[in-house]
């Protein structure tokens, strides 16, 4: 068994017993490998404590690191909570009225009890990784909160479907963790609402995966309909939400199996739906129609009837319908005299049928096989976009935890190794400039440097190459002449390799490096240098990025509220006021340019970092500095001359975000504040930019 994970400390948060089934197939894996596992409760009405008892965890709950010494500390977070919310409900009468709010002083009480419990728990156990289902409740923002000011990586796992109301998706994208979903779908679902891409990353559905194998294993499917008889018969599994359709609307659907001696109807209740309730609506069917049907509500495995069954329908889209697919079964979502309350859709996807309980009566009643209605490279597809595949998720969780456990506890890159000492007859600038197949913007970048380099001193021209040139950028480099090396890089096609290949073959006294097609503007080179003689304590200049039409693209890098970089003022006028300020920033972007012997002091760029080369390197020369290293130069102009995304690869966000996890604090509304500029100015400014733009 792999030991990577040996005497790791992993801290998972657990809550109910549908939450949980998520969880446990991963921790199992990384339990075998070595890592001791502790489970983590709250104080949710004994619920949580009910599923780690049922599922036989060994757990702790988060009182138990609450002593009496941190009284004062509960009372004082009991105060804030409390008056936070009062002042919320007086400022924001809606809070009160539309949600028919009780506030409660022991939920507050016990809140603020677990602010400081995960605290305690957190120093006491020094965990090496936290894992939650969510950060949606308030255990999980506890925990995730105190794990990222101890530094402590956290993953969030997908709960279910995104099937909710669209508003409620502003919910799912604050996190401050590197958040596991099912598939491409809702990771595109949830970019669509502002979430940071990079740290959303498919994996699949590690509970499906697993009950896939074990009713596989267990031959579930023989074994049931052999128990309760149901051998030689077409068994239709209906699969109701939390809540209950129209009976009214599924008597015909009753009344018509119960008149085909071959099929036999099982109705499943959602777990959540209350046991009285079920009941009641089960008792207003006449005795002559329920008789014949078999119900379920907290009595047998959904996945074991589904497993038993050979068509699975919906009264509701849920996500027991993608269970469904994934497990092999033909999909009818009913068309019911209700609206649907999501907008999730399978007919869209063309993997289920969409009929009445009359016409779905009548399709069985000829033994009809729906199946064959429904077009398998359609479920292919669909399964793919939604769980990548129905297999390996839980192995996928293990890699990547392996990754956030290998990338904090290696050290950052050695010295770099450049040619020393500098020659007397070095250039005082080394440019690096990376080669993309796109000749007519490598060309202009060119011009530009040549054109507006220009009384600052000697320089050369390193020009990183891809693995291969066309024919068109071949004859550009042939009619180059100057001070210009082509660097071969070989590496698999990474920036980070080909940028410090270009430092390697340097030779010049300060570096200045480029990303893709950035072209420089009117006397940047001799702004660069008057930047370095006014802040010669400064070791690394960032620049004012802008794009063809004069919007800002860089402005020095802040972290947003859902803690990931953006620039400070993106998208508004390359003049806006505020975004002409000299000034450091945590992190720069895009361009950066350092004296030789700080690039080789830190290691030149980490190999691991990818499109987030230059930010890592800002955050290493805090380190070494113990300050904000990197300095904003607005007079020092560039264009980039495209705005093709640049794609961010999952290992590249994994290095960056569990590396610098603990740092990145949301600054953007801060920086505004220092500025004194008002949302309301921002907006407006964005307005204004963007109608002059739609006059371009």
């Amino acid at each position: 068994m792999n030991s990577g994970f040996k005497n790791k400390i992993i801290v998972v948060y657990i809550a109910l017993a549908h939450h949980t089934r998520f969880l446990t197939p991963v921790m199992k894996r990384l339990e075998q490998s070595g890592a001791r596992i502790i489970y983590i409760i709250g104080q949710g009405e004994r619920s949580q404590e009910i599923t780690a008892i049922e599922k036989g965890l060994d757990y702790v709950h988060v009182f138990d690191y609450v002593g009496h010494d941190d009284r004062d500390d509960v009372d004082e977070n009991y105060r804030i909570l409390r008056d936070g919310l009062a002042n919320g409900i007086k400022r924001d009468i809606a809070i009160g009225s539309t949600n028919a709010l009780t506030v409660l002083d022991k939920t507050l009480y016990a809140a603020a009890k677990e602010y400081i419990g995960f605290k305690n728990f957190l120093e006491k156990e020094r965990p090496d990784i936290c894992f939650a289902l969510h950060e949606l409740n308030r255990w999980g923002k506890m925990l995730a909160f105190r794990a990222k000011r101890m530094g402590i990586p956290m993953l969030t796992l997908q709960e279910g479907l995104y099937v909710a109301s669209n508003y409620l998706f502003i919910g799912h994208v604050q996190y401050s963790t590197l958040n596991l979903v099912w598939g491409r779908k809702t990771q595109q679902k949830l970019i669509g609402y502002e979430a940071p891409g990079e740290r959303i990353i498919p994996v699949g559905n590690t509970h499906i995966a697993q009950e896939i194998i074990t009713l596989g294993k267990a031959n579930t499917r023989s074994v049931m309909r052999r128990e309760m008889n149901l051998d030689e018969k077409n068994i239709v599994l209906v699969m109701f939400s939390s809540a209950l359709p129209p009976l009214e609307d599924l008597k015909p659907l009753f009344k018509g199996l119960q008149e085909n001696p071959n099929t036999q109807l099982v109705c499943k209740f959602h777990p959540v739906t209350d046991g009285l309730l079920a009941k009641k609506w089960k008792e207003q069917i006449p005795k002559s129609l329920s008789q014949d049907i078999l119900f379920f509500h907290g009595e047998k495995s959904t996945y074991a009837l589904m497993a038993m069954s050979d068509l699975c329908v919906l009264t509701e889209p849920s996500t027991t319908g993608l269970e469904a697919l994934a497990i092999g079964k033909p999909l009818v979502q009913l068309k019911l005299s209700t609206p649907d309350r999501y907008p999730y859709d399978f007919v869209k996807d063309k993997v289920a049928l969409h009929l009445t309980p009359e016409e779905l009566a009548e399709k069985l009643s000829g033994s009809e096989d729906l199946s064959a209605a429904l077009p398998a490279e359609a479920r292919d597809q669909f399964i793919k976009e939604e769980l990548i595949d129905t297999t390996g998720a839980a192995d996928r969780i293990v890699a990547i935890t392996r990754n956030i456990l290998d990338t904090i506890s290696h050290p950052g890159p050695a010295s770099f190794p450049l040619k020393d000492p500098v020659p007397p007859d070095a250039p005082d600038w080394s440019i690096v400039i990376p080669v993309y197949d796109t000749p007519e913007l490598f060309l202009a970048v060119l011009e530009a440097v040549s054109a507006f380099s220009e009384n600052a001193g000697t320089y050369e021209v390193l020009l990183v190459l891809q693995e291969e040139v066309s024919q068109q950028i071949r004859t550009i480099l042939d009619a180059l002449e100057g001070d210009i090396t082509l660097v071969p890089h070989t590496g698999p096609g990474s920036i980070v390799q080909g940028l410090n290949k270009g430092a390697e073959h340097s030779r010049g006294k300060r570096l200045v490096f480029f990303n893709r097609h950035i072209s420089p503007a009117d006397n940047w080179l001799k702004n660069l240098g008057n930047a370095y003689e006014r802040h010669a304590n400064r070791p690394l200049f960032g620049a004012r990025i802008i794009t063809p039409h004069q919007n800002i693209i860089h402005a020095g890098m802040v972290v947003d509220a859902n803690n990931s970089p953006v620039s400070a003022y993106a998208h508004l006028d390359e003049k806006f006021p505020s975004a002409l300020k000299e000034r450091p920033f945590q992190m720069l972007d895009h361009f950066l340019s350092m004296d030789r012997s700080f690039f080789s002091e830190l290691g030149g760029f980490h190999s691991r970092a990818g499109r987030f080369c230059f930010m890592d390197f800002c955050l290493r020369a805090n380190e070494v500095k113990e300050e904000q290293a990197g300095f904003y130069i607005p007079d020092v102009k560039l264009t980039r001359l495209i705005s093709d995304k640049i794609n961010i690869t999952q290992d590249e966000s994994i290095y960056f975000f569990s590396k610098w996890h603990r740092v990145l604090w949301e600054s953007e509304g801060s920086l505004y504040e220092t500025d004194n500029v008002s949302q309301l100015q921002l907006d407006s400014a964005r307005m204004t930019r963007a109608m002059n733009m739609l006059g371009r």
